[in-house]
């Protein structure tokens, strides 16, 4: 209860000093100056989204109106960007990257305020599938960019790499991740804190490339205004300024109220786990722990105008003068006007002032009356906070200083499962458990007992609790004693934070976390052994020619023969094995047809009970009406017979192997529950076996090259990293479930192809290779070896051999050659220029000059996910002389009959 002594009352109103009279004119001038809010616009770069928090925050905790400011955030989009709209007056703030530097340039008076993000999130998104991983990969292909130079720092990475801008062929950016997930383009401009979070989502996974991997790390998300605006406005400038980074250190601490604020009250449709990943990512770009927010370093500006100077795109005499907001260089005579007001205020209170006392002396009487408002405020005050108490969203308990609960609000009740109106102290005892290590917490050890007796907050106690209601939940509990000015001990205060749905959002992106890292993984492993076939199959190439030739020359008594012949069989298996290296590598080249999986399987039949032997019951079960599929009938050769080994080294004697197909659609639900299952129709070949089974270890290293659990020399190690390549590259997936000693299944769903009928594999036949009619044939290798083997195959054949070991000597011989070259055989992967370079240049001279391609490993060169471009003649390094005779003799014929059939 508020009282009042008259006599005190009196004293002090009688001796108010004209000091403290002057104070109380200028505080009132200054309050009453200050109470209309002034209204100002902020102008967002994008769309609402945690990318933005630390504006909402400000907003809507009241920082801004704190700040005498009337704040409205607009969000921007397609087309709308924070540059034009503060440039025209519609917005006095906005957000943009460091490509304001060039805006200045063009002499638009922007002033930095802050960089809110210490990094940039801008990246280059592509489909890893696509064998994309870095800026020079880019050469020749899409790019969808934002228009003129707002992807800046993107721009330099290309500059940095020496890829020049007219090396890519650039698309605006039409803010449509499946432009890129459909293949209209090759790679997009994005954020690293969105888009690779939505490609997972789609079963795609992302190849991100970051400006900073090419020496490009700018500031982002820096919040500006004009120089007409520090100008006019510098209280107005610091103010806001103030408010949004207090907004930014309230953000960054209550994430999860942002997120479901942004839900709420802006309309947001993301998903919750998809802001946490947002708000985790930009967690990284800010650096809040190392870093104050908004931190800003003069130098680093200067490095990034250097950067900019280094590549021409500002000029050498630009200054940053001005540039930088500076809050001391401001002059504000605004307090002139108000002390001016206030002098006068104080002339006038002076000279009324006896007659003031007076009357003010006189009022006593209305003592009672003011006691009474005082009790009204404070019932209104206890009001307030009663509401404030019940609203808030985490629990709130006191405790007197016995220890025994008081009081908690409805958030603390229901994270607890009590009722709200049953009396807390009748649930009975408390039950929790600490983490990580799961130990059991006594009553005399709860953090409330520790702060009651020793006065000691305790913060951020992880707890796993026993809910009244039966749940278990996890929170983070903290504890505080509340002291009066005494130093007297009043009570204390609990608060639970509810963390369970962020520890299962955890879990689920460290699960995201390691599907990503097997992919590069996996990615980074198939790369290596593309790389290496291509190096084998070229020492395999020599070896098997000179092999053929050996034999040819040598009669059929000599005693080198059968050794010539195990060197044959020994290089044609190591060209087996390089071809598994491939298919896992997914550059195999390929020839898909439209293909009935039944029909396909059924005439494997025979020649897989051969390769299992009599004691294994094969059981075949075809599905009725199934879908056809498109892919290389090879490829389910390669599959059945890889996973038909396996099954039989797995069941070591009499067992049973099943072999069935089947028809299987999964939606997004059901692909969102089970990780590495795609949405879509799929067309389902499974082998399952009742062997010995594998245990966690092994299924978790089941598709990497040369793993293998078998006996040294039974087993390479490729056979089912020869199967993972291969479902991959016909945009498949395979899943496998197996324990030990319960057998094993493995589940491969191959697309759906919408097509009507399957197309009939055509028969093969082999005709003998024919001998050449003394055609001109240019050879183009960089491999001397290869290169004199090729000419002496050829001689054989009756054709007339010009050898280039280079592109560029190969085009002079073809300059300077007085006849006609029938055709041109060329290695795909030379240092100068690839293959295909050369034929492009080769056929602009000469139109009707024929190419054969060959090579170890194309490159995606020829082919594209191993599949040949059309029209493009191929043969796959290592190959025998009568391959080779039978391929050059097809190219030239096929291009005769051509010609004939023109001339008509």
């Amino acid at each position: 209860m508020l009282t009042v002594q008259p006599s005190r009352y009196k004293f002090f109103i009688t001796r108010i000093p004209v000091a403290m009279l002057l104070l109380f004119a200028i505080v009132f001038i200054e309050v009453g100056t200050s109470d209309a809010s002034e209204k100002i616009v902020l102008q967002l770069a994008w769309k609402h989204q945690f990318q933005f928090a630390g504006y909402y925050a400000a907003l809507h905790k009241g920082y801004y109106r704190q700040a005498g400011l009337d704040v409205k955030i607009i969000e921007g989009g397609q087309g709308k960007f924070a540059r034009e709209e503060v440039l025209s007056g519609r917005a006095q703030y906005g957000i943009a990257g460091a490509e304001l530097l060039l805006h200045r340039k063009d002499g638009n008076p922007f002033v930095v305020l802050a960089p809110i993000f210490q990094h940039s999130p801008s990246i280059l998104l592509a489909r890893r599938d696509a064998g994309i991983s870095n800026i020079q990969d880019l050469v020749g292909k899409r790019v969808m960019l934002l228009p003129e130079d707002k992807d800046a720092d993107i721009l330099v990475s290309f500059l940095n790499e020496g890829v020049s801008l007219d090396a890519i062929h650039r698309l605006d950016q039409t803010y449509n991740l499946d432009d890129l997930i459909e293949g209209r383009t090759d790679a997009v401009s994005a954020y690293m804190t969105n888009e690779p979070w939505q490609l997972l989502q789609q079963g795609v996974e992302p190849a991100v490339i970051s400006p900073q991997n090419s020496g490009v790390d700018f500031y982002s998300d820096c919040l500006f205004t004009t120089e007409i605006e520090i100008r006019k406005q510098p209280r107005r400038v610091q103010a806001f300024l103030d408010a949004s980074l207090l907004g930014w250190e309230y953000a960054m601490t209550h994430s999860q109220e942002i997120i479901d604020l942004l839900i709420a009250e802006y309309g947001v449709k993301k998903q919750t786990d998809q802001l946490s990943y947002e708000a985790e990512t930009i967690r990284k770009m800010m650096l809040p722990e190392l870093v104050q927010i908004g931190h800003m370093n003069p130098g680093r500006w200067r490095h990034i105008t250097e950067v900019y100077q280094k590549l021409g795109i500002l000029d050498d005499d630009f200054s940053l003068e001005g540039f930088l907001y500076d809050p001391g260089s401001q002059d504000d005579f605004a307090w002139l006007n108000r002390t001016f007001f206030a002098a006068i205020f104080v002339i006038v209170l002076l000279a009324a002032g006896t007659g003031f006392l007076v009357v003010f002396n006189r009022r006593l009487r209305s003592e009672v009356q003011d006691r009474k408002q005082a009790e009204e405020e404070i019932i209104r005050r206890e009001l307030t906070l009663n509401k404030i108490f019940d609203v808030l969203p985490i629990g709130l308990w006191f405790a007197d200083k016995n220890g025994k609960l008081l009081r908690g609000n409805p958030a603390g009740v229901k994270i607890w499962g009590a009722e709200p109106t049953v009396p807390i102290e009748e649930y009975g005892v408390f039950k929790a458990r600490r983490l990580p290590s799961g130990e059991e917490i006594a009553p005399d050890e709860w953090a409330l007992a520790h702060t009651i007796q020793k006065g000691v907050t305790v913060t951020d106690e992880l707890l796993e609790i026993d809910a009244f209601d039966g749940q278990k939940k996890i929170i983070l509990n903290y504890t505080a004693p509340v002291i009066n000015d005494s130093g007297e001990m009043l009570g204390a205060i609990v608060v639970n934070n509810d963390i369970t749905h962020h520890k299962q959002a955890d879990a689920e992106r460290e699960k995201l976390q390691e599907q990503l890292n097997q992919a590069q993984k996996m990615e980074s492993v198939g790369r290596l052994a593309g790389g290496v076939a291509h190096d084998f199959n070229n020492m395999l190439g020599v070896i098997l020619g000179h092999t053929e030739l050996a034999l040819l020359k040598a009669d059929e008594d000599n005693d080198l023969i059968s050794d010539l012949k195990e060197i044959q069989t020994a290089a044609t298996r190591s060209a087996d094995i390089t071809k598994q290296l491939l298919a896992f590598a997914r550059k195999q080249v390929i020839s898909p047809r439209q293909l009935d999986l039944n029909d396909t399987v059924e005439s494997m039949l025979n020649m897989l009970r051969r390769l299992i032997g009599e004691d294994i019951d094969l059981v075949w079960q075809p599905s009725a009406h199934l879908w056809p599929v498109k892919m290389d009938p090879t490829q389910i050769d390669q599959i059945l017979a890889n996973l038909c080994v396996n099954a039989r080294d797995a069941i070591s004697g009499v067992g049973k192997l099943t072999i069935e197909t089947g028809r299987q659609t999964f939606n997004v639900e059901y692909c969102n529950e089970h990780p590495g299952f795609i949405p879509g129709d799929f067309v389902l070949l499974a082998v399952s076996d009742n062997g010995c089974g594998m245990d966690k270890d092994t299924l978790d290293n089941l598709f990497e090259p040369f793993f293998t659990t078998k006996d040294i020399g039974k087993g390479t190690g490729l056979g089912l990293a020869t199967v993972f390549g291969i479902v991959k590259q016909n945009n498949g997936f395979i899943n496998v479930y197996s324990e030990p000693e319960k057998g094993s299944s493995f589940r491969i769903y191959l697309p759906r192809h919408t097509a009507d009928m399957a197309e009939k594999i055509p028969d093969k036949h082999m005709a003998p290779p024919q001998r050449g009619s003394g055609e001109t044939i240019l050879i183009v290798e960089d491999e001397a070896t290869i290169l004199e083997m090729l000419e002496t195959m050829l001689e054989s054949l009756n054709y007339t051999i010009i050898t280039a070991a280079s592109p560029s000597r190969a085009m002079e011989m073809a300059h300077s050659h007085a006849g006609q070259i029938h055709l041109v055989i060329t290695d795909v992967v030379m240092p100068e220029m690839n293959g295909r370079d050369l034929a492009e240049k080769l056929s602009a001279l000469y139109p009707d000059i024929n190419i054969l391609f060959m090579s170890g490993y194309t490159a995606d060169v020829i082919a594209h996910q191993g599949i040949l471009d059309d029209g493009v003649a191929f043969i796959q390094k290592p190959f025998s002389m009568a391959d080779l005779g039978e391929k050059v003799r097809a190219v030239l014929d096929k291009a005769s009959d051509e010609t004939q059939l023109s001339n008509g």
